[in-house]
């Protein structure tokens, strides 16, 4: 089902994560991109159903004005998340940030970003485990078989990536 013209435009949508908060609370569909210069990250609420209750909006604390932001990966509690981002302290290509919060109602942490090991100056994507303890990314790195192949970091339960 189409989302509509509340959720999609004119640019590319891309790099959806769809984050089922709990079973009284009602889903939500992260999505990037607007006809802008660069990408930022939107939110957008939808029933049960996959309807839009609303028009998606602008999540400020993930979206760097001057930088292109994407591809969210959000932990299955909604208390840890990933994405990409190419903006000022990173190495210059799409690298990984994660932010956390206490709650779901609580405002998300500033970014962080993930030095090496994890972030390189190639481009970069991540995929949170249900679990949250395995991260998935794409990376160009020695070791690798072909232009971005998958890399996966794991950690034990309360250690940091």
């Amino acid at each position: 089902m189409n989302l509509g013209p509340d959720v999609n435009t004119a640019a590319a949508e891309q790099g959806s994560y769809y984050v089922k908060v709990s079973e009284k609370r009602t889903p939500r569909c992260t999505s990037t991109g607007r006809p802008r210069c660069s990408t930022d990250i939107y939110k957008v609420f939808v029933s049960h159903d996959g309807v839009p209750l609303g028009p998606a909006v602008l999540v400020p604390e993930l979206s760097d004005p001057t930088g292109f932001d994407q591809k969210v990966s959000v932990g299955t509690d909604g208390h840890e998340l990933f994405f990409a981002s190419i903006r000022s302290g990173g190495f210059g290509s799409f690298d990984i940030y994660r932010l956390t919060r206490q709650s779901i109602s609580d405002p998300w942490s500033a970014p962080e970003h993930l030095d090496a090991p994890i972030n390189t100056r190639h481009r970069l994507t991540a995929v949170l485990s249900r679990d949250g303890r395995t991260l998935i990314f794409t990376s160009i790195r020695a070791g690798g078989f072909g232009v971005q192949d998958l890399w996966m970091s794991t950690r034990r339960p309360g250690v940091q990536p």
